[in-house]
């Protein structure tokens, strides 16, 4: 009875340590598919022609991007291209939740951007000074964009020109639809009292 008891522990042992591994695989596996993040910049072109400013905020998971140097954007997925990042907040451990990302398109040059970010993501180029360009917003991973508006700023004279006006924007044309309507009812009744 003894030697049946030893096999079945020494079996339940071996198959623990199996499970061990597979699961340490798993977890390493997972870990190393994590190390760079890449999603699609989501943009359409204006109808300007020549360079403008690709804007938009991004928003990262929990302990994924843990220095500002860790984000990038590259233009057909292999260039890298210089941005402008700024830290908007950060998580409870450190890491980046919100970052305000702004880079450079050509219209001359329509390209498509790739965002990566993660660990092993080393960004070198930065942008320290931005020039007077007008500026598109973005979005990342298929998420809707936020605004849709161009900003340029000139200066200390920042114009904005809105794309997507409120309903409420036409707010005049209604009273001026009663007024002719009331026009119109009367001078038919006029019309009928004369005849």
């Amino acid at each position: 009875m003894k030697p049946a008891l030893v096999r079945s522990s020494s079996t339940l042992r071996i198959r623990v340590i199996i499970f061990a591994l597979a699961v340490l695989l798993v977890l390493a596996a997972q870990t190393g598919a994590r190390a760079v993040e890449r999603t699609a910049v989501d943009f359409s072109y204006p109808s300007l022609s020549g360079e403008f400013y690709v804007s938009g905020t991004v928003t990262f998971p929990p302990g994924l991007v843990k220095k500002a140097e860790n984000i990038l954007v590259q233009k057909n997925g292999r260039d890298e291209v210089a941005l402008k990042l700024t830290v908007l907040e950060t998580w409870d451990d450190g890491s980046i939740l919100n970052a305000d990302v702004i880079f450079v398109a050509s219209t001359a040059d329509r390209a498509s951007y790739t965002m990566c970010y993660g660990d092993d993501v080393k960004g070198a180029k930065r942008m320290e000074k931005t020039a007077v360009l007008p500026t598109i917003a973005f979005s990342v991973g298929g998420a809707p964009r936020t605004e849709e508006k161009v900003n340029m700023d000139v200066g200390a004279l920042n114009v904005t020109v809105d794309r997507s006006p409120p309903l409420f924007y036409y707010w005049h044309i209604v009273p001026v639809v009663i007024i002719i309507a009331v026009v119109i009812i009367r001078s038919r009744r006029a019309g009928k009292a004369l005849s």
